[in-house]
């Protein structure tokens, strides 16, 4: 099975309402760990605009399932390139994978998730 989503998200939002002054929200849609990361960024607005749109994008791809923002985690390996964890079991069809790309500029972030099999 292959599927695709995709995701654009403005970043102006994140940056009027930093994860200082909303706490609540960010804690809401971001696992611990995309906090922490997000916060030690020069620009943290942008990197919690791309996981959201990452976030949005997996749930676009995997489709009519329940699924919530913070059963999908945001990470980056050692070279830098983002990939998922998915926090709960059973989301994804036996011997699948999900690959993602997050992009940022200006006001907008975008990302696309792929599921494909392995």
């Amino acid at each position: 099975m292959y599927s695709v989503g995709i995701d654009v998200q403005d970043i102006r939002p994140f940056r009027e309402k930093p994860y200082e002054t909303a706490k609540k929200f960010h804690e809401r849609i971001f696992t611990p760990a995309e906090i922490e990361r997000c916060s030690g960024r020069a620009d943290a607005a942008d990197g919690f605009a791309a996981r959201f749109a990452a976030k949005e994008a997996v749930m676009k791809a995997l489709g009519p399932k329940r699924i919530f923002p913070k059963d999908i985690e945001v990470s980056q390996d050692s070279d830098g390139r983002p990939f998922v964890k998915l926090r709960r079991k059973n989301i994804l069809p036996d011997n699948h994978a999900i690959s993602i790309s997050l992009s940022h500029t200006g006001n907008m972030a975008a990302a696309v998730a792929i599921v494909h099999p392995i």
